[in-house]
Formats: structure tokens, C-alpha cells, sequence
């Protein structure tokens, strides 16, 4: 069956206006998500440029193309920009303002465009996959920070529209491509307009479910951490525990829990009020955070109670997180009524066994080590890895 170049044009004019007008009704009732109101205009552009061109031998050849491959131009430079909103980075406006400019006015009064629908067309195409390339490697780099399923989708399908550029590049060359008439074509046009018109469906299809998939990672993160410290609750530490015990061990490393208790922090909220003890909390909270690498976990195991997962190749790494975290506690207040409040830490550490498939058995034996450092009077470190208790105690609780 031959391919009709026409019906497939009108096909992707329809596709890309559909996909436009749906993107922005997302926008308008998720306006946070700006990424949308970008791929939004960037179909809308697309559908006006790819209209244009198909209407070029009907109505002002000239003002037709110039106009036409602008805004396809413009169409890419937004989908690209929508991907670096997404990623939270900043757009250059120079890009939208002076490429599809000086795309209308070569296409459009330099002869050797104007007079030669194939140059045009393989310039075009060379260019537009240029900024689908850049949607690709901007996409990888997101992912680094950010792992979405949808959008490996969405970089695989940048990258399938530059095969399919390719291929209409090659059809021009192989002079498929009528000198008169932009739509007219052989079977490599029409196919590789085929491939496009599927490629953008993938790609506007996936970058939808991606803003989904955000959304729902979010919501996920937020059933998984502490609404007043902000790190970790319980339920958090246990999702990812296991996934981090396995990365240190592919790594060859020893995974250490390391328990921290507060010291008297009862009398906090009883002499001084829950507000205070909450701020106290979250004081500490981000001290722990500081005192360990990022990537490492803290959690808030309850109440004044917070758990640190932490890896090393050093059996002596654990004992000495624990000292910079009992270090931080002991230095970290609030003030209050013109006073500063703070507390020490009582602090247990164990190490995950290799025959442990779990973190359980090292977090109770960090809960032992925890109350033996607490019975001797607090601010120190009790571990759990040999008989040896290792006495600590440097500073005074205030």
C-alpha cells in the first residue's frame, strides 16, 4: 500500500494540535508544572509550522515557508526548553528569539533556499535533529539526578526521531522530493513522515505520564519522611535500607547503623514547652544530616530517638561517624527566653553482618549498644562491632 505524503501531513498537523490543546488544559489546572505549557506551545507551534509548509503551493509561497520552518524551528527549541524546566534549569531565551528568525528569513529570501525545496528540507531536518539530540542528552543528564521510567522513553524516542530525520534526509538526497512541491514525495518521505507522526506520539505521550510519575514519586516521598524534621520516618528508613545495604556491598564496603538517642530531652518539653522541644528536634535533625555523606540515610526512628545508615571499606568508619555525630549533637541548641537550649546524644553502633539480608538484627544490636551508653551517663559512643566500649565522653551536657 502506498503512503499518501498529504494524508500523513494533515494526520501530524491534527496530532500535534491535539497534543497541544491537551498539554495546556494540564498546565492550566497543574500551573506549577511549566514544563507542560512548553511541550503545550511547542506542539502548537509545531502544528501551525507543519500546516504552513503543507499549504506553501496554495498561498504565499514565500511568507508560507519563511513562516512555516520558523515556527517548526521554535516548535523544537520548546520542546527542548520544556525538558530543562522539568530538570529545574534555566532557559535561554536567545535560542527562541533569534534561530527561528534567522530560519524565516534564509528560507525565505536566499536564493539557494528559497529556489531549492531540498535544501531546505535537509537543513531543516539536519537542525531539528540537533535540538532532538539535545533532548536526548539533557533527558540523560536529568536522569542522573532524577530517575523516571518515562522519561528513558522519552530520550529513546528523541533519539528514534533523529533515525527517522535521517531517513527523510536520504529520501531528499535519493531526489524524492518534487522541486515544486513540499508534500509531493517517495516512499522514504512518506515513511519517514510515518516514523515522525508515531515518534511524537510516543514522545507526547511519555512526557505526560513523566509529570505523572513525578507526582507520584513526590506523594511516595512524602508518606516516607518526617513531616517535622524532614528526614526519614521508620517506614522511609525501611524502603530504602535495602536497597542501600546492597549497593554497599557491591561495592565491597561494611554497612554500619549507628543509633542516636537524645539525653534528657523530656525535661526539655517539661521545663520549656513542645515548641522548643520541637525546634530542638529539628535543630538536631539537620545536624545529623551535616555530619554524614550525602547519601547516607537519617531517619527519625521516634520520638528523640534518630537512626544513620553509613558505609565504608574502613572497619574504624563507623566508630568515627559516630563520633562527628555525637560531636554535632553536643554543639547544636536553640535559643530561648534569652537561654540556650541543647542536649547530648547517647549514640549505639553496630555493623551489618554479611549473613544479615536486613538491617534488623544490626538495629537491635545499635539499640543495646545505645541504652549501655545512656546507663553510663550519655554523650558517648557504645559499639556493638567488638567487647570494647569506647568511652567518648568529652563534653557536658548544658
Amino acid at each position: 500500500m502506498k503512503l499518501d505524503l498529504i494524508t500523513l501531513l494533515l494526520v501530524v498537523v491534527a496530532s500535534y494540535l491535539a497534543f497541544g490543546l491537551l498539554q495546556w488544559r494540564v498546565w492550566l489546572r497543574r500551573p506549577q508544572e511549566s514544563a507542560v505549557a512548553f511541550w503545550a506551545a511547542s506542539n502548537l507551534a509545531c502544528a501551525g509550522g507543519s500546516l504552513m509548509l503543507g499549504l506553501q503551493t496554495v498561498l504565499l509561497p514565500a511568507l508560507m515557508i519563511g513562516i512555516g520552518n520558523a515556527l517548526l524551528a521554535m516548535g523544537y527549541i520548546l520542546m527542548w526548553f520544556g525538558l530543562r524546566r522539568f530538570a529545574k534549569q534555566r532557559v535561554d531565551w536567545l535560542w527562541l528569539a533569534l534561530l527561528p528568525l534567522m530560519m524565516a528569513l534564509l528560507f525565505s529570501a536566499v536564493p539557494w533556499f528559497a529556489d531549492h525545496p531540498a535544501h531546505r528540507v535537509q537543513v531543516s531536518s539536519l537542525l531539528i535533529a540537533g535540538f532532538s539530540l539535545a533532548c536526548f542528552f539533557q533527558g540523560r543528564s536529568a536522569q542522573r539526578a532524577e530517575h523516571l521510567d518515562m522519561r528513558r522513553v522519552a530520550m529513546g524516542a528523541q533519539l528514534a526521531m533523529c533515525g527517522a530525520l535521517a531517513l527523510r534526509v536520504y529520501g531528499v538526497w535519493q531526489g524524492e522530493l518534487q522541486a515544486a512541491n513540499f508534500v509531493g514525495g517517495g516512499s522514504k518521505l512518506a515513511l519517514a513522515t510515518l516514523l515522525m507522526l508515531i515518534i511524537g506520539l510516543i514522545w507526547n505521550i511519555s512526557v505526560l505520564l513523566m509529570v505523572g510519575e513525578r507526582l507520584a514519586n513526590r506523594l511516595a516521598d512524602a508518606a516516607d519522611f518526617d513531616a517535622l524534621t524532614g528526614v526519614l520516618n521508620r517506614s522511609g528508613l525501611r524502603h530504602r535500607a535495602d536497597r542501600y545495604l546492597s549497593a554497599a556491598r557491591q561495592e565491597h564496603a561494611r554497612c554500619f547503623v549507628i543509633l542516636i538517642d537524645m539525653d534528657r530531652f523530656k525535661s526539655v518539653n517539661d521545663t520549656h514547652g513542645h515548641s522548643t522541644g520541637d525546634r530542638l528536634l529539628q535543630r538536631f535533625a539537620e545536624a545529623l544530616r551535616f555530619a554524614v555523606r550525602q547519601g547516607d540515610l537519617v531517619a527519625r526512628h521516634g520520638g528523640e530517638e534518630f537512626v544513620c545508615l553509613f558505609s565504608s571499606s574502613s572497619p574504624a568508619a563507623g566508630l568515627e561517624a559516630a563520633e562527628r555525630i555525637r560531636e554535632a549533637c553536643a554543639s547544636t541548641f536553640v535559643d530561648t527566653g534569652g537561654q540556650r537550649i541543647g542536649r547530648t546524644a547517647s549514640i549505639g553502633v553496630s555493623d551489618v553482618q554479611a549473613d544479615e539480608k536486613n538491617i534488623d538484627a544490626a538495629l537491635d544490636r545499635a539499640d543495646e549498644a545505645m541504652y549501655r551508653a545512656k546507663q553510663a551517663g550519655g554523650n558517648r559512643v557504645e559499639a556493638a562491632l567488638s567487647p570494647v566500649s569506647v568511652d567518648l565522653r568529652t563534653a557536658t551536657a548544658p
